[in-house]
């Protein structure tokens, strides 16, 4: 056992955990190179301690291999047993070397964070401990040459002794020839005899102390050789936790790649939801258009009401004429001509003023599928999208409105031809008296209808110029939208390859925590194999007992501090688990969110071709009519037509072409959201991972919010 105390104080220095920095700027951040740094001195000092171990470790293992012989050397010997009993002993001590080396060293020797407090009270006992050492190098030294001086004084003694035996011999024979009254020559025989006794006492006490020397030579020969293979075992011992620190500097490595991909992670984001403001405020601006349209249309609609009731005002004015004219028939057949030509002029004005409008409800037509193009961006506005349904039918109501009342001004032109005809018979004298009259009014009417022609044309000009710009910026959004899904999908890549990572570290650190365990239990197999051994030497070890008590105080102290930090930990994991759920039901309700979505707008679509398909048909009717009604009447009409025709085969087109766009872009939507399904499976399956209690104490202060930015960032996308 140990023959020396240590005092064991727990080095007061403050573990600082990893911690996310806000992704703000680049790598030149000056609180990541000060964290770099600290990380960089607490690796170098964990090196040092390392180091120190080691050689504490080495001094420990020499001391507790030199205690066993000396134990052994310090017990009594009896003169009579004494080469049995010492052989023996020698043999045990040998054996209880042998089998404390193969005891392997525990595991909180491995541990840096543990040996910590060892090596700040160690540090002050190395030079003691290695002074030791050469004090012990030089004993042995001392002892060999001891050894030497001892046989050649047994030589010297052994040569005596032949030289007083065969003085003795000599003496024997000279007394055998002495002289006859029996006294002899030098010494008497009981003398020499007494002599002799003693002499060979004291070559039998100087053998067995010669053999007693050897065996002590002998001894601390194979204690030397104890020695070197323990020193070696301990270079071992070294080598592998020169190797645990290169695996965990690895595993820092690891760590800051990961908290790099997460910053970038947040920055994408950022970037993603800046986009998505902009999104909105382009939204806002189209609906603000929109609302400008829907008033244009409106004052298109009082516009084509003053027409009709200036048409109502020339019809009273006709029929007065009519009444006025009745008695002056003859007179006014060539004002009747002249009426004719003007009648004809102002058929031919209504007709261009009718094609106009016919312009303008195809204007209002186009806006009306830009409208719905608009409204299938924004889809998560509910009540918008019902109000501009209502606006368009109210619309298509007055567009209907307005076919009727040209069928009506068709009719009553008609009805006017006809009453035009009564008057050239009767009533042609009037129409002379007031042509004047009616020149002066047709010419203001005829103004009037130019400059209403001119606001319209402007007006048209306007919205074609409106719906251009629209276009344009949905064009700009659906790029940014392209853009912004690919982001997100680069963004989901990496969180999936941190995610690995993140499991092949827990199985790391698993596996070190079983081997630690297995460490643990061997420990506690060389404790009991120590108490064994110890059983005979408890008075002696009283002392070291008591330190050993205090040791094991100040470690179970450590320990209640590790329980502290591992029920930090449990608390941190289970707010983490909780978050997970919440982000589990907040995406359920999105997928939710997401189905309505598409749901309605694959209403909408349905709802608006078949309106299309409607106006389709009464557009197609009416034309019919015109067509038969044109090609009775004038040539011009004919033209008229043939160009309406043109117009309806392009609106078929764009119709078409629009049409087919939707449904690509559909079709991508559903693509895209069968991609968010499978995205959210697969994170959802590397949620429901359990993560071990070292990983967590790894990880306990990354940021939380870093996974509900991943799960919001993969919902956006």
């Amino acid at each position: 056992m140990f023959s020396h105390t240590v005092d064991i104080k727990r080095p007061e220095q403050k573990w600082t955990p990893l911690q996310l920095l806000p992704a703000v700027g680049k790598s030149d951040h000056p609180e990541l190179m000060q964290h770099l740094a600290r990380l960089r001195q607490e690796i170098a000092d964990l090196r040092d301690y390392s180091e120190r171990v080691t050689k504490e470790l080495r001094a420990l293992q020499l001391k507790q291999d030199s205690d066993l012989p000396r134990t052994a050397a310090e017990r009594p010997i009896d003169t009579n047993t004494a080469p049995e009993v010492f052989h023996i002993e020698a043999e045990k001590s040998v054996r209880g070397v042998e089998r404390f080396n193969d005891i392997p060293l525990p595991a909180w020797t491995l541990d840096m964070q543990l040996m910590c407090p060892l090596i700040s009270a160690y540090d002050t006992r190395l030079k003691d401990q290695q002074a030791l050492l050469d004090r012990r190098e030089t004993d042995v030294k001392a002892l060999a040459e001891n050894v030497m001086t001892l046989t050649k004084e047994n030589e010297a003694l052994r040569n005596d002794v032949r030289s007083k035996a065969s003085q003795l011999q000599a003496l024997f024979a000279g007394d055998g020839e002495g002289n006859s009254d029996g006294k002899p020559g030098g010494k008497s025989i009981v003398a020499l005899l007494h002599e002799k006794d003693e002499l060979e006492e004291l070559h039998n006490v100087t053998k067995e102390q010669n053999e007693v020397l050897l065996k002590q030579n002998h001894l601390m020969k194979c204690h030397v050789e104890q020695c070197e293979q323990t020193m070696e075992l301990l270079r071992s011992q070294v080598v592998e936790a020169e190797e645990q620190e290169a695996a965990a500097s690895e595993t820092l490595r690891h760590n800051k790649a990961l908290e790099q991909l997460l910053n970038e992670a947040k920055i994408q984001l950022e970037e993603l939801l800046e986009e998505r403001d902009s999104l909105q405020a382009s939204k806002e601006h189209q609906e603000r258009e929109l609302s400008t349209l829907r008033s244009k249309c409106s004052q298109l609609e009082d516009q084509t009401a003053m027409l009709q009731q200036q048409l109502n005002k020339e019809r009273q004015i006709a029929q007065e004429a009519e009444e006025a004219s009745k008695s002056r028939e003859a007179e006014k057949q060539l004002q009747v001509q002249a009426l004719e030509d003007q009648l004809t002029d102002m058929q031919d004005n209504f007709v261009q003023l009718s094609h106009e409008n016919e312009d303008a409800d195809r204007e209002t037509q186009k806006a009306r599928e830009i409208i719905d193009y608009l409204e299938e961006k924004a889809s998560a506005l509910e009540q918008e999208n019902e109000q501009v349904k209502n606006s368009l039918s109210e619309l298509n109501q007055k567009y209907q409105e307005l076919a009727i009342e040209k069928e009506k001004l068709s009719a009553s032109a008609k009805v006017v031809k006809n009453q035009l005809d009564k008057i050239r018979e009767q009533h042609a004298s009037e129409l002379v008296l007031q042509r004047s009259l009616m020149d002066d009014r047709f010419e203001g009417a005829t103004n009037q209808l130019q400059q209403q022609v001119e606001q319209l044309r402007q007006r048209t000009q306007d919205l074609a110029t409106s719906n251009s710009d629209l276009t344009l910026r949905t064009e700009a959004a659906e790029r940014r939208c392209k853009i912004s899904d690919a982001a997100a999908t680069q963004a989901q890549q990496e969180l999936r390859s941190a995610s690995r990572s993140h499991q092949a570290l827990v199985q790391q650190l698993q596996q070190t925590k079983i081997s630690l365990e297995k460490e643990r239990d061997k420990l506690r197999e060389e404790v009991d194999a120590l108490k064994v051994t110890t059983a005979d030497t408890v008075s002696a070890a009283v002392n070291e007992k008591q330190r050993l008590e205090q040791e094991l105080v100040q470690v179970r102290s450590a320990l209640a501090s590790e329980e502290q930090v591992k029920r930090h930990a449990q608390s941190s994991l289970d707010t983490l688990k909780e978050r997970i759920t919440e982000l589990n039901g907040r995406n359920a309700s999105i997928e939710d969110e997401l189905l309505g979505i598409r749901r309605k707008h694959e209403k909408e679509i349905d709802e608006v071709k078949r309106q299309y398909s409607e106006q389709l048909s009464l557009a197609e009717g009416k034309l019919r009519t015109l067509a038969q009604e044109s090609q009775a009447k004038e040539q011009q009409a004919i033209q008229l037509m043939k160009e309406e025709e043109e117009l309806r085969q392009k609106m078929q087109r764009e119709y078409d072409n629009e049409r087919n766009t939707l449904e690509s872009k559909i079709s991508k939507l559903r693509s895209a959201n069968s991609l968010l399904r499978s995205k959210m499976l697969e994170l959802f399956q590397s949620l429901e991972v359990p993560p071990s209690k070292d990983y967590v104490l790894g990880m306990t202060s990354f940021d939380n919010g870093s996974v509900r930015s991943s799960c919001i960032t993969e919902s956006l996308s």
